[in-house]
């Protein structure tokens, strides 16, 4: 039973809108580029973890919660998923890294071997361990006796696993997650909570996520002078103007009612939740307050004020909760 669905993660939105509204040539594409390529791929990853679940047999005995994000004494940790159930907690930690893994118990440490060369990255079993640590404190007097447990999986199968004896029980490619979820079935035989308890632990985690905020321009170090104005024509990406109620390409011709709306969801994304009728026709280029006012009021935002102090609200969901990423093989790290 999923008690919370998996979302696209806002700052892929974000990076995506900025490589849509500056110009490649300037030094912070590349970045962000790369930035954006290396987050998708994780997102895909955990996507695998939610295809393979599916498999589980008896699924009202699974609550299931996706992307959770906690504080604890001052900071945030991250839960890729987290499986409730009245015998065990279950922590899932996604990877999403190509190439040949061995997991290094003694040192703590993941290591990708190319050839000659050794790669280490942040190991992803004492992550996991991490999160155990600061979940349990959170959940101690909710769920005192329930015991806790972590897997990782590894979205790829092409990618292959190495381990020593400490580790190779609790890394796996995300199409055996059933099978490890079923051992740990046969392995926590007794209930000790009531399906009622989960349900309170759930609501209590629902209540305690707080989705991150960022400023993208800060992180980059962008200025608003870097955001190209005005719409551009999905065909050819030259400059469109709006006459007659319709977008039109100045070099091909071609015509649009909606051309700013993609637009409009990138200044969201980018700027702030909010947007004037003056904050619109900067950004898109268009010099008629009227004509402004119909594309906002069209756009059917929630708006407050009147006159020229209103302002205009961002949608709830800016995007479409499913995303095509194409093909796993180009999002690997």
């Amino acid at each position: 039973m999923k008690v919370k669905e998996r979302t696209i993660p806002l700052r892929i939105l974000k990076d995506e809108a900025l490589l849509r509204n500056i110009s490649p040539k300037n030094p912070a594409y590349p970045v962000i580029e790369n930035d954006y390529y290396r987050r998708k791929a994780g997102y895909w990853g955990e996507t695998q973890i939610d295809y393979y679940l599916r498999l589980l047999p008896h699924q009202n005995k699974y609550y299931i919660l996706n992307d959770l994000r906690i504080p604890f004494q001052g900071s945030f940790f991250q839960i890729d998923s987290l499986i409730l159930t009245t015998r065990y907690c279950l922590v899932i930690e996604s990877k999403n890294i190509k190439g040949i893994l061995f997991f290094d118990g003694v040192f703590d440490q993941l290591i990708r071997i190319n050839g000659d060369t050794e790669e280490a990255f942040e190991d992803p079993i004492t992550q996991a361990k991490n999160i155990l640590l600061q979940l349990k404190a959170i959940l101690l007097k909710l769920i005192p006796n329930l015991p806790f447990d972590y897997i990782v999986s590894v979205a790829s199968p092409k990618t292959i696993l190495k381990s020593d004896v400490k580790t190779k029980k609790r890394v796996c490619h995300a199409s055996s997650l059933v099978q490890k979820i079923i051992e740990l079935d046969d392995y926590y035989t007794d209930d000790v909570i009531q399906t009622s308890e989960i349900e309170e632990v759930c609501n209590f985690l629902l209540k305690l996520h707080s989705p991150e905020q960022q400023n993208i321009l800060e992180i980059y170090r962008l200025m608003e002078r870097d955001i190209l104005k005005g719409v551009l024509c999905q065909k050819c990406n030259g400059k469109m103007v709006f006459v007659n109620a319709r977008w039109i390409c100045c070099h091909c011709g071609n015509g649009s009612q909606d051309a700013h709306l993609q637009k409009l969801k990138d200044y969201f994304l980018i700027f702030r939740p909010s947007i004037t009728n003056k904050q619109l026709r900067t950004f898109l280029e268009i010099k008629s307050r009227r004509v402004a006012y119909r594309i906002l009021t069209n756009s059917q935002l929630t708006w407050s004020g009147e006159g020229k102090g209103r302002v205009y609200f961002a949608p709830t969901s800016l995007v479409p909760a499913n995303m095509n990423f194409g093909e796993e093989e180009q999002y690997e790290i």
